[in-house]
């Protein structure tokens, strides 16, 4: 729904409104056509709601994956930041690279 069709629905609605609260109704058609009106809007509205969960859920399906992928990824670089798990070797970097991946994620490794 874009802003122009916002614009006409608020105005209809307003429109209804104010024929209801001063009883200015030709109530066979009139009052047909507001009640018809009204219905359409929230059968519109129940749709978008539907659409608006569906992109909801996908979304919190995405967050869950990358929470697991965060995690796999966090364990696999504590592996690496691990001093005891390189040989003693001088040009070695000793996992620094992975300690400093952890630290600017926030990950605290000993």
């Amino acid at each position: 729904m874009n802003a122009i069709d916002r614009d006409d629905t608020a105005q209809k609605i307003a429109e209804i409104r104010e024929k209801h609260s001063t009883g200015h109704y030709n109530y066979n058609y009139e009052v047909r056509d507001a009640i018809q009106f009204l219905l359409d809007e929230l059968d519109s509205l129940r749709e978008s709601l539907e659409e608006w969960r569906g992109d909801f859920e996908e979304l919190r399906k995405d967050r869950d994956r990358m929470r697991e992928e965060r995690e796999e990824l966090i364990e696999e670089l504590k592996h690496y930041a691990d001093r005891r798990n390189y040989p003693p070797l001088w040009l070695h970097e000793d996992g620094q690279k992975a300690r400093n991946i952890l630290k600017k994620i926030g990950v605290t490794v000993k």
